[in-house]
């Protein structure tokens, strides 16, 4: 995984010039059993994989959120751009479905690079 890493942290300086703070990971994991049912409080028999996500992080001080991942085209947020303004943190699911939607519409985003794995 360290080849990978390396590689994630050169493709992020070449996007952004500067170095990522940090790096997560998110193993990979398989529904064999009850897939969705977790959503409604419902049981799920999981097994992790051989497999996982890399994204490295950039705090930037422009209020942009900018995602870029291979085969991908790079999206770009303006937090400015909320229509939900004055909104307290709390009400997270509110905060969660406006950023999506600018996701969804919106061409440019934060300094996040994802990478996946290859098996």
């Amino acid at each position: 995984m360290e080849k990978r890493v390396n590689y994630l942290i050169d493709q992020f300086k070449k996007e952004f010039q500067d170095a990522p703070s940090d790096i997560f990971s998110s193993p990979g994991r398989i529904e064999l059993c009850g897939n969705h049912t977790d959503h409604n409080n419902g049981k799920v028999l999981v097994s992790s994989i051989d497999l996982n996500i890399l994204a490295a992080v950039r705090k930037r001080e422009d209020n942009l959120i900018s995602f870029i991942s291979e085969g991908f085209d790079k999206i770009v947020v303006d937090l400015n751009e909320l229509s939900i303004k004055n909104l307290s943190i709390e009400d997270k699911e509110k905060v969660l479905i406006e950023l999506f939607k600018l996701l969804k519409f919106n061409s440019k985003c934060a300094n996040l690079k994802f990478l996946n794995s290859k098996a």
